[in-house]
């Protein structure tokens, strides 16, 4: 790979029209130098058109452009030519009808150099255009699930022949390279071929304008024969390993392969697809490998689990680990069922029995068992049908234990533990190795059980979970007893277990970074210390004395205090296994609070109650407290009030009882009790770590005049020309307005305006209201007008903030939009989105302001945080309608605001949000409906690719600090630099 890498772009062209010659102009200004363009004109037959336009310019780039024109063979052959006479190192292809971004090359270039494989391939994302060469779509594909499957971009349709970037050494291994005989799928036969030898890369950037016109072969009735051999060889040709690493499972791969070829007339492939959809569901075969030594009655009693399972299809292996005892009846009865072999080996204990088994089982799946468990009859079924439903590759569940001496069994909710459970896992491992299934995948990576006499089993699930996503179910599916003899319930094996792993991840290159993981692991050594210190050689099981269970309680609520600060998994490991053992009201209220940070309301309220029911007489107020909450999260206020209003009975001191009663009267229209409370400010904390008072929260009906008074104190003054505005936006649909100060203009404008343009999909409108502009701004804001195609209008304010500290001049900025909204209404008369800011618009509009048609205000609103009136309302997408109503509800916004605006003691964070959550509750006359509550999406992937699921928005949310690095993403940034500006 030296530095003068020769770049050969290829440009197969028939009658290629008014098209061409844009493309060989977009190919000549590729900012990267050492290209060559090879023209083929294969057989034009429009008068010498397309000739001439290669010949001008092959006369005016010699240096570049080599042209040759031959009879027509189709595009393969115009291609196969090109190849042959290429005499660069990287082959890159390009349509007569499309275009390369400048930068297409370069960037290329860049990265594959970056990645240091010689045979690697490359594609990209890609825009585009209509026939105008009008943008209206961004075809983006998910970069990191290409990275995990390299065949996926063959599959996803994602091998756009104008992205690629293909080193000519790996191109000449295939004869021809394109296939003749193919007129329409020439490209994609061959990308089916490469894509065996060597990956697909993606970069993450649009590097080709792709142009959609009826013109071209892909529009054309007749691929449908040739594209449906092609497809339905591809499909059968993949192996199960190769779909899973696509899709997480069979299942979703005929499954998502189907959506994709639904819309297109491959009819006979998409019934071949369902067909092999529905038979991996039933026909899936499943191993379970089961060690045993000696206990021959417990190996019968657990084989007759397995081979009572609902699911048929299995490949049971049994792993003989050196047992002392006869084993010739079992291994006679084994062999009269041929879904059942048994393997001997000298006794090297479980996990060297597991592996050996491993390395003989049969199917896509394996489970495990040991000896002295036992399966549920369901249990292969469920948790193979979640799997392949789920695309996972590994999973556990939860279980049942039965204890030595116990007459009933106790649920072990260990499948609540699901997804990226690394680096946690380390500290507390919840996995039990009889509720795990694994596909081959991972197998085939090379996974096997540790050798470690203790805890080899837990070695290895710690060590799975640094590689993938582990699919946790909480439904127990398997029984595992433990008897007074076990190893987990013995103090100095337990001890020892935890000492074998400080150990082994100490030493580890990866484990031994998690050095607070390690902290954990050894403050459990010295947690069992203390215990074998103080005379306890067993933990106790079920059977154990109310004594002792007491005494070990009593040792874990230690412990949990010290983990609840820092590491919540952990704390609720150690308050779920001091609930197990004796049930208080402390352990039920740490659990239920929890079960409440973990978004389980139901368990929650489940674990409020019990607390409830141990003292009925004597409830704390806390928990009152915390049942109300929970109580609100399900919807039930009547009974939250219930609770609320008893606990402030109780502690009329407590702010957080007293804010939440507040809120909780005030959301069901008791005004002037609420009021009561709020006359006393409450101090109420922010997620960001801040804090607020409840200063901003009144309920009176401020006066009209506030408006002006407003006004006059801080000199404030409109600038609005409303007939330029009125005119504007005359034909639009719905106008997106945002209010923001000269900083934020900066940032965001461009790429804001942009996005809008770029997505809305309907006939939109923009408002830009600026505070205290300069003449920077204001120049800006005219040479956006001309540079854009959607109508944009302007306002701004002058207003004297000399008095109000920073803090109070940010609330103010969020404040003004809502201000200047009755102003706004008034003179654009046609519906608003007023957006923060720091947002894009990344999906169209169409639904959404379907969804809000005849509605007076749309909000984005959240019953859930009735007990916190600041969070009631979210308002970073407000709707405002058209008509009296409307302007009354936003008219008493503004009033509330101006009249607390001109009180410094009220000019609090949040105060927008007070603004709003009054006028929803108590709404009399506007119809309000809520906006969807998934309409913005706010998270960053590797700081890089943003993941936008169904959001409609994506906000960049700039106020808090650590999301600035958003800017810098590619999102942000190709929506600013279309604009002809690029923030970094």
């Amino acid at each position: 790979m030296s530095d003068d890498l020769k770049v050969s772009i290829v440009m197969p062209v028939y009658n290629g029209g008014s098209y061409f010659e844009l493309a060989l102009q977009s190919a000549l200004a590729q900012t990267y130098r050492n290209i060559e363009i090879i023209i083929v004109n294969d057989g034009s037959t429009d008068g010498g058109v397309t000739d001439a336009v290669a010949r001008r310019y092959a006369e005016r780039h010699p240096d570049i452009i080599r042209y040759f024109h031959q009879a027509n063979t189709g595009v393969a052959g115009a291609l196969n030519k090109a190849v042959a006479e290429l005499t660069g190192d990287i082959f890159c292809w390009l349509s007569h009808d499309d275009l390369y971004a400048p930068e297409k090359t370069a960037v290329q270039v860049d990265f594959w150099r970056r990645l240091g494989r010689p045979d690697a391939m490359l594609i990209s994302n890609y825009t585009l255009i209509d026939p105008e060469g009008k943008q209206f779509a961004n075809v983006q594909f998910d970069h990191a699930q290409f990275k995990r499957a390299p065949m996926l971009p063959l599959f996803r349709g994602a091998v756009n022949g104008c992205t690629v970037f293909i080193p000519v050494d790996v191109l000449r291994t295939i004869p021809g390279p394109f296939d003749l005989s193919r007129r329409f799928t020439q490209d994609f036969q061959l990308w089916r071929q490469l894509i065996r030898q060597t990956d697909f890369f993606h970069v993450p950037q649009s590097l080709v304008h792709y142009r959609v016109h009826p013109g071209q072969d892909s529009q054309r009735p007749d691929i449908a024969e040739e594209g449906e051999t092609l497809w339905r060889a591809m499909v059968d040709e993949t192996t199960e390993v190769e779909r899973v690493q696509m899709y997480g499972s069979s299942w979703r791969f005929y499954e998502e392969t189907r959506k994709i070829l639904a819309p297109t007339p491959y009819i006979n492939t998409v019934r071949h697809l369902e067909a092999q959809r529905d038979r991996s569901l039933t026909e899936t075969l499943v191993s379970v490998v089961m060690p045993f030594f000696n206990e021959i009655p417990l190996v019968r009693r657990a084989l007759a689990s397995i081979l009572a399972q609902t699911h048929r299809h299995l490949d049971i292996v049994l792993v003989d680990d050196g047992s002392t005892e006869p084993v010739d009846d079992l291994l006679r009865d084994a062999a009269a069922d041929t879904r059942v072999r048994v393997l001997r080996t000298p006794n090297r204990g479980p996990g060297a029995a597991r592996n050996l088994g491993i390395r003989n089982c049969r199917g896509d799946y394996v489970a495990f068992l040991d000896a002295d468990d036992l399966f549920l009859p369901n249990k292969i079924e469920v948790q193979l049908r979640e799997m392949i439903r789920q695309g996972a590759v590994a999973s556990h569940t939860s279980y049942l234990v039965v204890d030595d001496g116990s007459a009933n069994a106790s649920v072990i909710e260990s499948g609540l533990a699901s997804g990226r459970i690394y680096p946690g896992i380390i500290s507390n491992c919840p996995i039990a190795t009889p509720t795990v299934m694994l596909h081959r995948l991972v197998l085939v990576e090379g996974f096997e059980f540790a050798d470690a006499a203790l805890a080899e089993d837990v070695v290895a699930w710690i060590d799975l979970s640094v590689r993938h996503d582990i699919l946790g179910l909480n439904e127990p599916l398997t029984v595992v007893e433990r008897d007074t003899n076990t190893a987990s319930t013995d103090v100095a094996k337990s001890m020892q277990g935890l000492q074998n792993l400080l150990k082994r991840f100490g030493d580890d290159p990866v484990h031994g970074r998690q050095s607070a993981r390690l902290a954990e692991l050894q403050a459990g050594v010295e947690y069992l210390q203390a215990l074998k210190a103080a005379g306890t050689d067993r933990l106790p099981l079920g059977s154990a004395s109310d004594a002792q269970r007491i005494a070990h309680q009593r040792t874990l609520l230690s412990y949990h205090a010290q983990f609840t600060g820092g590491d919540a998994a952990a704390a609720f490991e150690l308050i779920r296994w001091a609930n197990a053992l004796k049930p208080t009201i402390d352990t039920l209220v740490a659990l239920g609070v929890s079960h409440t940070s973990r978004g389980q309301p139901e368990r929650a309220l489940d674990a409020f109650d019990q607390a409830v029911a141990l003292a009925p007489e004597t409830v704390p107020a806390a928990l009152l407290h915390v049942r109300a909450i929970a109580n609100c999260h399900l919807g039930r206020f009547g009974d939250a009030l219930s609770d609320m209003q008893r606990a402030w009975e109780m502690q009329p001191s407590s702010e957080s009882i007293a804010y939440g009663l507040a809120s909780l009267k005030a959301y069901l229209g008791r005004f002037d009790e609420a009021e009561k409370l709020f006359s006393r400010p409450l101090n109420v904390p922010l997620d960001n770590g801040g804090a607020t008072t409840t200063a901003t929260i009144r309920f009176d009906e401020p006066s009209q005049a506030s408006r002006y008074g407003f006004d006059q104190l801080y000199q404030r003054k409109l600038k609005i020309d409303r007939q330029d505005v009125r005119e504007r936006h005359a034909a639009c649909e719905v106008v997106l307005c945002f209010c923001c100060d000269v900083k934020y203009f900066q940032l965001f404008s461009a790429a804001v305006v942009e996005s809008i343009q770029r997505n809305a999909k309907i006939t939109v409108g923009v408002h830009v209201h600026l505070i205290n502009p300069d003449s920077v701004a204001e120049a800006e804001i005219g040479r956006l007008q001309s540079k854009v195609d959607v109508p944009l209008s302007y306002s701004s304010e002058a207003v004297d903030l000399s008095i109000f500290n920073e803090s109070q001049c940010k609330t103010y900025y969020s404040c003004s939009r809502f201000l200047n909204l009755p102003d706004l209404m008034g003179t654009i008369n046609r519906p608003i989105l007023l957006t923060d800011a720091d947002q894009l618009l990344v999906k169209p509009l169409k639904r959404l302001i379907e969804q809000m048609h005849a509605a007076d205000a749309g909000l984005l609103i959240f019953p859930t945080a009735a007990c916190n009136i600041l969070s009631l309302i979210s308002a970073s997408v407000v709707f405002a309608g058209v008509g009296p109503a409307a302007k009354t509800f936003f008219e008493r916004i503004a009033c509330y605001l101006a009249v607390s605006l001109t009180q410094p003691s009220r000019v609090q964070w949040h105060l927008d949000q007070a603004a709003l959550a009054v006028a929803y509750v108590t709404n009399e006359q506007a119809v309000v409906r809520s906006l969807p509550v998934g309409i913005m999406h706010s998270n960053v992937h590797d700081g890089q690719e943003v993941f936008l699921g169904d959001s409609i928005f994506w906000s960049i949310t700039y106020s808090i600090s650590e999301n600035a690095a958003k800017i810098g993403t590619n999102l942000f940034q190709e929506f600013a630099s279309a604009s002809g500006k690029s923030v970094l």
